[in-house]
């Protein structure tokens, strides 16, 4: 059975290549629309590893991985941006708990080394 990612992006076409860049290793539950990422989550949906976006027109990204943290705090955050954003970096990671943070576009072989690694590490966190 594959891990399960869920991706969060209001940009389908960002959507579309993130799935099928990662499809083949992960099964990828790809969103657009923050309220429905948290709807997932708060309903007790079971991910390996969340990735989301840093601009969305809902919700900021750093926001969002904040709420995601607190309904499901042992998840993996990954946020994605098109912006060398060091204070929304700084804030991603003491506020929401980020794991990685990655400039898009990202190569598809980079991303998905960062998902295993950060999928591995909270594994080990919680034995």
């Amino acid at each position: 059975m594959m891990d399960r990612i869920l991706i969060i992006d209001d940009e389908p076409q960002v959507l579309a290549g993130l799935r099928r860049a990662i499809g083949q290793h992960f099964d990828i539950d790809a969103v657009s629309c923050a309220g429905d990422a948290l709807r997932r989550l708060t309903d007790g949906e079971r991910y390996a590893a969340i990735v989301s976006d840093l601009s969305m027109t809902e919700i900021d990204g750093v926001a969002l991985l904040e709420r995601a943290r607190q309904v499901a705090p042992s998840i993996p955050r990954i946020l994605l941006t098109g912006h060398g954003d060091r204070s929304a970096l700084m804030a991603a990671i003491n506020r929401a708990g980020v794991t990685a943070f990655l400039q898009k576009p990202t190569p598809p072989s980079e991303l998905l080394q960062v998902l295993q690694r950060a999928i591995r590490e909270s594994a080990i966190a919680l034995q």
